[in-house]
């Protein structure tokens, strides 16, 4: 895990397989307590593993597997400059997304699913560029990514059961046009990196509340804050799809699971996977 405090201080703790944790020291061993890192953080995130941070200065470092943007295939415990001018950096399973102040994104890491979106399915371990300006907002995920364009929400990689939101389960090697609606930020996450269920004031909530409140009719909402369970975010989704199409809950999404937001769809209960 990584925290940014309110001085800009960078503290990592948890596995530190891989060299993850940023410390210059490389070992396995967990570290059950928060370690100081770095200052003039302005935004860090991490992955499967590896993890990211981007200074006030606009520098990008990263630690930990092979997918660094180095062009090496070798892990690195200490932490490594791997650009300038970066504002926001995340990580998903295995590849990364980085979008840089003039508004451009750049991606490397693994792209079997072409979770990349470079229009092709081959891996890159230098960062390459996706799109050349206009870019706000980008959530790497486990096999796909998320990233709003000029206000228009975009989606690429793996698609199985409906990631991608353009009707099919296909997936998609290059952006595709997932929503027209201005967003505040997207969510891309999977479920092993996010809150535990039933978890109020959860980091993701008020990015999911934001997402449906752009889309939602007035008035949905007046029953939700910004800090939700996963149960009441997922519960919400039903209801917001019942109110934009008129079709009714099942009987299997009437109890439904706290962990079933993460792969929702709006195609019904056959969507809904077994987690018993």
């Amino acid at each position: 895990s990584l925290a940014v405090k309110n001085d800009g201080s960078l503290y990592s703790w948890g596995s530190n397989e891989l060299g993850r944790l940023g410390i210059a020291q490389y070992d396995s061993d967990n570290r059950t307590s928060p370690t100081k890192i770095a200052d003039g953080v302005a935004q860090a995130d991490c992955g499967g593993s590896f993890s990211f941070y981007v200074t006030t200065g606009g520098e990008l470092y990263g630690s930990g597997s092979s997918y660094l943007g180095n062009g090496r295939a070798s892990d690195r415990d200490a932490r490594i400059k791997i650009m300038d001018g970066a504002k926001s950096v995340s990580a998903g399973r295995n590849h990364v997304a980085v979008i840089k102040t003039d508004g451009s994104l750049y991606v490397w890491g693994e792209n079997g699913d072409g979770q990349l979106g470079l229009g092709h399915a081959n891996t890159v371990t230098t960062p390459a560029l996706l799109k050349q300006s206009g870019v706000s907002q980008v959530s790497a995920g486990s096999r796909h990514t998320m990233l709003v364009i000029d206000g228009a929400l975009y989606a690429c990689g793996f698609n199985g059961k409906g990631r991608l939101m353009d009707g099919s389960q296909t997936d998609a090697t290059a952006p595709i046009r997932a929503m027209s609606t201005a967003l505040q930020q997207p969510a891309a996450q999977s479920a092993d990196v996010t809150a535990r269920p039933g978890t109020a004031a959860a980091s993701w909530s008020a990015s999911y509340i934001n997402l449906i409140a752009s889309i939602a009719p007035s008035g949905l909402l007046k029953e939700y804050g910004q800090a939700i369970s996963r149960y009441e975010l997922a519960s919400l989704m039903v209801a917001m799809r019942q109110a934009l199409t008129g079709q009714k809950a099942t009987e299997t999404e009437t109890h439904i699971h706290p962990k079933f937001f993460h792969d929702m769809t709006f195609s019904g209960s056959n969507s809904v996977p077994n987690m018993d």
